[in-house]
């Protein structure tokens, strides 16, 4: 993609996202993303809440996020950070689209190629919307395409370079540093990202403080002994997701809770997902 074609794209996404090309191409998702891996499969589950400029929009709209994209049938993709409002799918399935190997790797580095150009180009216009920081976005992927369900990671930063010539206006410079693969190991486990509200997952998959152990003892209790074990697994992780939405900052986290069911084979599944959200995962991404 040359660069008169990416500006294209993104003036486009932007124009059809936001009435105002740089003043919301931008919102700040605190986020809650787990992934957790099971021995066939993985579940990849998410809060919904998003927030602009550090306070919660409008109340009719807060809680819609969807911070999963499924994409194709056999991947999926999660996003934590200083996402694109309402266009994050589409960008994700440009790259899903840019890679027809399907290398889980290779989109998420189109993925967070096209996410670096996005957000210089909003710096150049206005830099006070992007901060420096070790982890600007994190951008969570996962595949079977390997004959086990496995996740990587990908995190951006940003730092500021300080430019002699011009001391009031630094250079950013953004970097990508991958991670992964992720996988079961012998062992249930999970991986946490986004705010400080995620070592709540923790607390309540220890339950070692009385709350925790309350919290868990209503859960178990309240669960049909007539479901399959697939479903246990799926309300194990959202009372999970529910506890940190619970006992979280509510500016930062908030129901429901999306979850995508990645198998060892086959396609992936939603488990749980808000109806704007299905009616966003429906598009196909090829």
């Amino acid at each position: 993609m040359n660069n008169l074609q990416f500006k294209y794209f993104i003036i486009l996404m932007l124009l059809c996202t936001s009435p105002s090309l740089f003043a919301q191409a931008i919102t700040e998702s605190g986020t809650i993303i787990a992934v957790f891996y099971l021995e066939d499969r993985i579940l990849v589950a998410a809060e919904s809440r998003q927030v602009i400029d550090g306070t919660p929009i409008a109340a009719n709209s807060d809680n819609r996020a969807c911070k999963i994209v499924r994409l194709g049938d056999h991947a999926f993709f999660a996003a934590s950070g200083l996402v694109s409002l309402h266009g994050e799918a589409q960008i994700v399935k440009k790259a899903f689209r840019d890679v027809p190997s399907g290398d889980i790797t290779k989109i998420a580095e189109q993925w967070a190629n096209l996410k670096i150009r996005l957000y210089k180009e909003i710096a150049s216009h206005d830099p006070e919307k992007i901060k420096p920081s070790d982890q600007v976005i994190t951008g969570v992927f996962g595949t079977n395409a390997h004959g086990r369900p496995e996740s990587y990671v990908v995190f951006i930063s940003l730092t500021l370079k300080p430019d002699s010539e011009n001391p009031g206006r630094p250079t950013f410079v953004f970097a990508q540093k991958p991670s992964g693969p992720f996988y079961f190991e012998n062992k249930q486990y999970f991986l946490a990202y986004g705010s400080d509200d995620k070592e709540l997952l923790h607390e309540f998959s220890d339950h070692k403080i009385q709350r925790a152990q309350e919290a868990f003892d209503e859960t178990f209790k309240g669960t049909r002994r007539d479901i399959s074990v697939d479903e246990q697994h799926v309300v194990a992780v959202e009372a999970t997701m529910k506890y940190a939405v619970r006992f979280g900052d509510p500016d930062r986290v908030g129901l429901p809770i999306d979850i995508l069911d990645l198998p060892k084979s086959g396609s992936s599944v939603w488990r749980r997902i808000k109806p704007e959200c299905d009616a966003c995962n429906q598009h196909q991404t090829r």
